[in-house]
């Protein structure tokens, strides 16, 4: 596959739902405005995973810091 001309990558999230459905259609309408000729990568990238490993960290270190120090 040739390399793009223009590449776009799109961070997306269940959690946003609509306006991510909506943002991903806009995205793809756009490329297809491209001149003809140009190559136009598009990269979808799901953040759900990425925000439920932050918030279960934060959740762990919460719940150690509650139990206190380990003696």
């Amino acid at each position: 596959m040739p390399p793009a001309d223009y590449t776009v990558v799109v961070h997306w999230s269940r959690f946003m739902t609509r306006q991510s459905r909506r943002l991903i259609q806009a995205v793809r309408r756009n490329a297809a405005l491209a001149p003809a000729g140009t190559r136009v990568a598009l990269i979808f990238v799901n953040t759900d995973d990425f925000y439920y490993l932050t918030y279960k960290r934060d959740d762990e270190r919460r719940a150690a810091q509650a139990k206190g120090p380990a003696y």
